[in-house]
């Protein structure tokens, strides 16, 4: 007779070979996933082509279920995992049971998958018989996971098949998708890819491929022990994503200054060198120039000034500097263009920081800053593998807010890739 610790093993192998089986079918699965930011994990979480988190829960027998209308009570934690994904999840509860005397051998005859209105989640059902033969419960597997696949695909809707297809034919190449049962967790930079999968969700497969680069060249800093060059690495993922996504969000992410103040601007930055070079010069003759410029550099200063002001009410001409905007400032104007959303409003102000408070985008430029340039006292600047893991903390958790920003918009506004 089967102990509770043989049921135990089968069934955990049975979970095992379904989720592997759901990967071999498109999607990016990920066991034990830790919320961002948080200490909390999800059993399962898919990233790709669509964003799930699949609680398990075994059963030894019926009578074990609690009498509530989702067959188990949902914890506090739970709830907290379903809650920061915004709406942006499809949250599924995995229930693994032993088989009813009515119940049929046949995924295709039982009614797998129901939906609590109330809890607003899915309860997904297994009635798994463990004495059925080993290549019998691999079968089964597959067929559970064939379903699943199929209830994931009719549920987000025909958007999501081009993503999946991709995926497919990215795990043919291992050079170009790690698969998700290999994370890099020798190198720390494993949680981030769990992350980084979503962004397929929301990029062409030419932007995808982009980022990926970075995220690679990211790795390779990381496995070399260049911990500086993985903190510069890890700004220039960010900056990428940020631009991209603002672009295809309708955001304008170029500089752009009234013709006047630039004007004013380029005088300021003119009478500046002038005075740094008089103050730096020893001849006399050669002051007394400099003087005469500091004298003219001052003028112009006043006069463009004074052409600012009379000319404010005429449609002054606009000028783009070259580059584009900082980061703060993309997603100060993505706050603006979308504040009407509570759900984007709350995610930015954890990205942007509220008054007073330091944001994650301002976190982690400052490191990234701290890594691409030189200390002016001519002290050694270095960031420490201790600071870089808590960059790379903060880069996870500002990927996983993007995506649910890029989700909602994307549902909300009828955004496409």
């Amino acid at each position: 007779m089967a102990t509770l610790n043989d049921i135990a093993e089968i069934r955990a192998k049975f979970i095992s070979k379904l989720f592997e089986n759901l990967h071999s079918l498109g999607f990016t699965v990920h066991e034990q996933f830790m919320l961002p930011g948080k200490t909390v994990r999800s059993d399962y979480y898919i990233s790709s082509p669509m964003r799930v988190i699949v609680e398990v829960k075994t059963l030894v027998n019926s009578s074990t279920l609690q009498t509530t209308r989702t067959g188990y009570q949902i914890t506090e934690t739970q709830r907290e995992i379903i809650s920061q994904f915004s709406g942006q999840v499809l949250p599924v509860f995995l229930l693994i049971k032993d088989p009813d005397n009515s119940a049929s051998s046949n995924p295709q005859d039982s009614p797998l998958i129901k939906h609590i209105e109330d809890e607003g989640i899915y309860e997904f059902t297994i009635q798994l018989d463990i004495k059925t033969p080993q290549k019998r419960l691999e079968e089964l597997a597959f067929e559970y996971a064939s379903l699943f696949k199929e209830y994931l695909v009719n549920n987000a809707g025909n958007e999501i098949r081009p993503v999946l297809e991709s995926n497919l034919k990215l795990m043919e190449d291992t050079s170009v998708l790690p698969h998700p049962s290999e994370p890099h967790s020798d190198t720390g930079l494993g949680p981030i890819q769990d992350v980084f999968e979503s962004f397929r969700l929301l990029l062409t497969n030419e932007e995808y491929e982009t980022l990926f680069k970075e995220f690679e060249a990211l790795i390779e800093e990381y496995n070399s022990g260049h911990y500086t060059m993985c903190g510069a690495r890890a700004g220039r993922t960010l900056e990428f994503a940020i631009y991209v996504l603002a672009k295809s969000w309708g955001i304008d992410i170029q500089k752009v200054t009234p013709n006047l103040l630039q004007t004013a601007s380029d005088e300021v930055n003119k009478l500046s060198q002038e005075l740094l070079a008089y103050l730096a010069e020893e001849e006399v003759n050669e002051k007394e120039k400099y003087r005469k410029n500091i004298k003219n550099s001052s003028n112009y200063v006043i006069n463009s000034i004074t052409s600012l002001l009379t000319q404010l009410d005429r449609n002054p001409s606009l000028t783009s500097p070259k580059g584009p905007m900082g980061l703060e400032a993309i997603t100060n104007r993505l706050y603006k263009k979308y504040a009407k959303n509570h759900a984007i409003r709350e995610e930015l102000h954890v990205l942007n920081g509220k008054k007073n408070e330091i944001g994650l985008i301002r976190k982690i430029m400052n490191i990234r800053n701290d890594a691409a340039h030189a200390d002016w006292s001519g002290e050694p600047r270095e960031v420490s593998k201790t600071t870089l893991s808590a960059m790379l903390d903060d880069l996870r958790e500002t990927l996983f807010r993007l995506v649910t920003v890029g989700s909602i918009i994307q549902d909300a506004y009828n955004l496409e890739r």
